[in-house]
């Protein structure tokens, strides 16, 4: 900590405040994701559960049928030819089916042109 008061004391503790704000923001992020998204035929509902940290974190969400306006798969950026399914709904917003970090669809096109998808 520096010897000087004032303005200069101030940039310290604010330089130290930025810092850890940015550490726990990277740990935050490096925590592992895992998406559940469990179709109920039965009620007619979708249940959405994020669990981030190993149950460190969890959000459960359920949605019936009727907001759902449907299903579509975006294009990944990290791969070629692979795709992130998502969930879209009525109001416009949409979740991902799962996570991107291994849990994504992977297409590759055949020598006869048709595509296979693989998930993980």
């Amino acid at each position: 900590m520096p010897n000087q008061g004032g303005v200069p004391l101030l940039g310290y503790w604010f330089g130290v405040v930025i810092g850890v704000m940015f550490l726990g923001i990277f740990i935050l992020l490096s925590l592992p994701r895992e998406v559940t998204t469990t179709f109920d035929l039965r009620s007619h509902r979708v249940v959405y559960h994020v669990n981030i940290g190993r149950g460190w974190y969890e959000r459960r969400n359920t949605y019936a049928f009727a907001e759902i306006a449907g299903l579509r798969l975006n294009e990944y950026h990290g791969e070629d030819y692979s795709y992130i399914p998502v969930m879209t709904f009525r109001n416009g917003e949409t979740r991902r089916v799962s996570t991107e970090n291994g849990s994504y669809l992977l297409c590759k096109r055949s020598a006869s042109r048709d595509e296979r998808c693989h998930s993980w």
